[in-house]
């Protein structure tokens, strides 16, 4: 059995990971990550702070030359299993990509994959991603590069 408050605060953490990978919240990634957080996206793997910082960082660089825009809706959030101070959860996240002007016309889903996260409660009572696999089940034309 979960209580309210945390699977409240699990829910808000990956909320606010999608809001990240959209360009739509000023939080940076790394800070829903514990120190050594592991975030792994199809191919690429990134292991703590400074790599996740460096992904996203040139992620925006890249999606704001390009013009590139995303949406991420992530549904069926699911907690599989609740000890103590550690929670595993699963969902499915469906992406939309383009680039231009919007509203951007769309036709498919550019990735529909299955994320698996484990979170950890620290001492601080602070509760963090110790692990996030986003596993690409489908890939459209606009999926990314890691995604394929």
């Amino acid at each position: 059995m979960i209580c309210f408050e945390a699977y409240f605060e699990l829910s808000r953490l990956n909320a606010e990971y999608w809001a990240c990978a959209d360009q739509r919240t000023s939080t940076a990634a790394s800070e829903l990550f514990a120190k050594d957080g592991r975030l792994v996206l199809g191919t690429l793997e990134l292991v703590g702070h400074q790599a996740i910082d460096r992904f996203f960082t040139e992620r925006e660089r890249k999606n704001t030359e390009s013009g590139r825009i995303t949406r991420h809706v992530a549904t069926g959030f699911q907690i599989v299993s609740a000890l103590q101070n550690r929670w595993e959860a699963r969902s499915v996240v469906t992406v939309f990509a383009g680039s231009g002007q919007i509203p951007i016309a769309s036709d498919v889903p550019a990735t529909i994959a299955d994320v698996s996260d484990v979170f950890v409660r620290h001492g601080d009572g602070v509760i963090l991603l110790e692990k996030r696999i986003i596993k690409p089940t489908f890939v459209g034309a606009a999926a990314a590069s890691f995604a394929r």
